[in-house]
């Protein structure tokens, strides 16, 4: 995909989002922007997912009858959900570097909703029809798929805990391969059978980080032997251009805090904005950007009661000047420009149980000094002087954490040094070439931890 295509679908969006069409002077710094740094996207886009080759593709010709054709079990871009993007990153990823022969896409959707996805599927699972569980499996099982790769998450699955699932992976006659994206440390019961259940049918199953490995097999009885530890992918290493990027946003001159994602009770924004109030007398040119919109989910059951509370807080703390919202769902090129703007990001997350993060992820990718709550993920992955870590629902530890970086540049260049060269050994083809030996050892009737 060329530049100009890019600066094409972002207005394209926002028509279709019936957002104002705006060609200011800073917006057309904002288009000049995204024709400069374009070349990731025209990277993503040049390996199309149907064709039968690869360029960069790593298998040798001899053995590409070998290659698994993959079903993929997901939420499907363009919904808004970060199990989405991570299907289409790492589906991505296999094709480009010839780990696949093909692959084929299952869509999670909520009841009655229709898209038009990046990706056609072969058929759909409606979140609370329980018979369309049956039907995908059935549909799967005709289509030439080697094995199904399942990605879990609580909440996109109907019934209790998302138990519908299993009639799913019942039904299935391909092996599976299942990637837990939360696994909780305090489960409900409901939960526990359904992990159980599910890790049961698989024949694989994927850790993003070896806590979570270790919380599947202390917790959950899952045998070691069964788990695979493959870390989420990132984005190629970008730096560079921090300034032009603040410049196209307006920010020039601001020091720029950002939590990235869409926006729910359990991101703990409330705790970022009162960081902020910690901060601003000290800093008064901060600013901080709460960049998402508000999760479906959310929206669907309490609409927008929690960015209500976010914005009354922000009056009586009388943060107006320190706080910005940018309330919609970014498009790649966006979302680029908003992590190059960023000097420090802030995940100030509510819950442990966190064993995936795309921002977290993403903004290491960006050489990003980062301060997060210990989730399970973070613990990892800012370990080594990645990052720093800050105390849960604290708003002063977290301020600390930001202090320490902004008055010691020295810390700054490090963090951001070693964010880079740990990002580096993570791209979304190295993390697809991991899943390549899992799906062969698999096919291969080979135990996942042997060579």
């Amino acid at each position: 995909m060329d530049a100009e295509h890019i600066v094409g679908d972002l207005l394209q969006e926002e028509w279709r989002n019936n957002l104002p069409i705006e060609l200011s002077p800073g917006r057309i710094c904002f288009l000049y922007f995204v024709l400069l740094t374009s070349q990731s996207f025209r990277d993503r886009n040049e390996s199309p997912l149907n064709s039968s080759e690869s360029k960069n593709a790593t298998i040798e010709r001899g053995e590409l009858n070998r290659r698994p054709r993959t079903a993929h079990v997901s939420t499907l871009v363009p919904r808004a959900c970060g199990i989405a993007t991570f299907t289409r990153d790492l589906a991505l990823g296999l094709k480009r570097t010839g780990v696949v022969s093909g692959n084929l896409f299952v869509a999670v959707e909520e009841d009655g909703v229709h898209r038009e996805y990046d990706f056609r599927p072969i058929t759909m699972v409606w979140q609370n029809d329980e018979s369309s569980y049956d039907d995908a499996a059935g549909v799967v099982n005709q289509s030439g798929a080697d094995l199904v790769h399942l990605q879990h998450e609580y909440g996109i699955y109907g019934g209790d805990w998302g138990e519908y699932v299993l009639r799913f992976a019942e039904a299935l006659q391909r092996p599976l391969v299942v990637t837990f994206h939360t696994v909780m440390r305090n489960p409900a019961e409901g939960a526990v059978e359904v992990l159980q259940g599910l890790a049961s049918l698989a024949d694989a199953i994927v850790a993003t980080v070896a806590p979570a490995r270790d919380l599947l097999f202390k917790i959950y009885g899952v045998p070691k032997v069964k788990i695979r530890v493959i870390p989420h992918g990132s984005p190629e290493s970008r730096t560079g251009q921090n300034e032009g990027a603040k410049v196209a946003l307006g920010l020039q001159g601001r020091i720029t805090v950002t939590t990235l994602g869409l926006i729910n009770p359990g991101k703990g924004v409330e705790y970022g904005i009162q960081t902020i109030h910690h901060l601003a007398s000290r800093y008064p040119n901060i600013l901080y950007l709460i960049v998402g919109q508000t999760h479906p989910v959310v929206l669907k059951h309490h609409d927008e009661q929690y960015r209500e509370s976010l914005k009354d807080l922000i009056r009586s703390l009388r943060l107006a000047p320190n706080i910005k919202f940018v309330d919609r769902y970014l498009s790649e090129a966006e979302k680029e420009l908003y992590y190059r703007a960023t000097d420090i990001y802030l995940a100030p997350y509510v819950g442990r149980d966190q064993v995936s993060s795309g921002t977290i992820t993403e903004a290491l990718a960006f050489g990003k000094s980062v301060v997060s709550t210990p989730t399970t993920f973070a613990q990892t992955a800012l370990a080594d002087g990645r990052g720093l870590l800050c105390d849960f629902n604290d708003p002063e530890s977290m301020a600390e954490r930001i202090q320490e970086i902004l008055n010691n540049p020295s810390m700054r260049t490090n963090l951001e040094k070693n964010a880079l060269d740990f990002s580096r050994k993570l791209t979304w083809d190295e993390v697809a070439k991991a899943y390549g030996k899992t799906y062969r050892k698999l096919l291969d009737g080979r135990t996942l931890g042997t060579a």
